[in-house]
């Protein structure tokens, strides 16, 4: 998988070269050009977005609520670091 993330960070980098050769730097013909690039990359993302899923999640949240300031927020603070650490999560 990281051979062909470099295969194509330096097919990019090779195009980029080549696109600065070609054109003129001085007008906006390039900055359009790589933008329409650009643009066209994020297709395959945006095309696999799927749903979330609608299932009730196992436990609790990890941010319990919070009334009031001071020593309730204090605990609400505690719990969220307690879980965090013991559960691997970063939420």
């Amino acid at each position: 998988m990281l051979s062909a993330h470099m295969l194509a960070q330096t097919l990019g980098i090779i195009g980029a070269q080549g696109l600065l050769a070609l054109g003129d730097a001085g007008n906006a013909a390039l900055f359009i050009g790589v933008s329409i690039l650009v643009s066209i990359s994020f297709a395959p993302i945006l095309l696999s977005v799927q749903p979330a899923s609608s299932q009730s999640p196992d436990r609790a949240p990890a941010w319990p609520p919070v009334s009031g300031t001071g020593k309730s927020l204090s605990r609400a603070i505690h719990v969220m670091t307690e879980r965090t650490v013991l559960d691997g999560e970063d939420r």
